[in-house]
């Protein structure tokens, strides 16, 4: 609705309202306003200040940040709460464009969490493979002026780009003159994708429109390698390297919040004179840095051979 259609037509189901987020939607909150009356404007009715409250809480926003004003907020902190306006009232058709953008990791999960949970339909273009494959459960690819649609997630669409280049790449290698190698010869039946279904419960419909260059590498001998790389793996064990890619994510998470934590608890001065405690807290400190360096390795491993990069 922001523009005009240049031809075709947009039909809304009965009474279905739609809510659109923009990169720029950030500019359009009241930077005199704070984080409680920002919510409170979509909230409604004054009984619902508790709820209020706790779901800022679930965005990251703790007592002592629903007093800030809006104009003081971080540019992660603001997508924060424009999402949480969003969601607190929500319509029943989200339009998100790059809704993870200025999110750290943290924020991320939180995000991905509430789309997961919620049941209207989501339109989102987005260059984050991870919320991809989380809440997609459609692909649309946007590619020189047309639309493809996948009927699948994310791991899906990887999967069935990698069999469409399959004849092609072969076709490139034979010598010349010699016939074409059979498409059967490679390609493993097409799933029945029992995880769509899956998400399709979660998410009931999603749609994802990642940008055409999110599936390929600049470059044309780095695409190539992408390609063939692609091809070597299987539906099944895209899938588990995708999942072991998201819980070596989590333990990144998780050993990050507890540094946070043992650096507070060195630098409280309460603790000064308990050497014991800071010893140990030290030495888990040093612990903790070799494992998440560790942990950074593999997942940027894990990355690459998924044909992914780690953003």
């Amino acid at each position: 609705g922001v523009i005009t259609a240049d031809g075709g037509s947009v039909e809304l189901g009965h009474n279905v309202r739609r809510e659109y987020f923009a990169q720029h939607q950030l500019e359009v909150l009241h930077p005199g306003r704070t984080v409680l009356k920002t919510m409170e404007e979509v909230a409604g009715p004054a009984g619902r200040m508790v709820e209020t409250r706790s779901f800022l809480g679930t965005f990251l926003f703790g007592e002592d940040d629903v007093t800030k004003l809006v104009g003081v907020l971080s540019g992660g902190e603001k997508a924060r709460l424009a999402l949480a306006r969003m969601l607190m009232d929500p319509a029943g058709l989200l339009l998100l464009d790059e809704p993870t953008n200025h999110l750290d990791m943290n924020s991320r999960e939180v995000l991905t969490e509430a789309l997961r949970q919620f049941e209207g339909s989501v339109v989102f273009i987005s260059h984050d493979r991870h919320l991809i494959n989380a809440i997609g459960t459609k692909v649309i690819e946007v590619r020189d002026g047309k639309l493809t649609h996948y009927p699948g997630d994310w791991e899906y669409y990887q999967w069935k780009k990698a069999q469409e280049a399959a004849p092609a790449a072969s076709a490139e290698s034979a010598p010349a003159g010699a016939p074409p190698a059979a498409a059967t010869s490679a390609a493993p039946e097409a799933p029945t994708s029992p995880a769509l279904a899956a998400e399709a419960a979660a998410v009931s419909p999603t749609v994802a429109a990642p940008a055409a260059t999110a599936t390929g590498v600049s470059g044309a001998s780095r695409s190539k390698v992408a390609t063939a790389r692609t091809v070597e793996l299987g539906y099944k064990e895209r899938k588990e390297l995708s999942s072991r890619y998201r819980k070596i994510e989590k333990r990144i998470m998780a050993a990050e919040q507890r540094q946070t934590e043992l650096a507070a608890l060195m630098s409280d001065p309460s603790h000064g004179s308990d050497y014991e405690k800071l010893l140990a807290a030290s030495e888990e400190a040093a612990a903790l840095a070799d494992e998440i360096s560790n942990l950074y390795e593999e997942w940027s491993q894990v990355a690459d051979a998924l044909g992914t990069t780690a953003d």
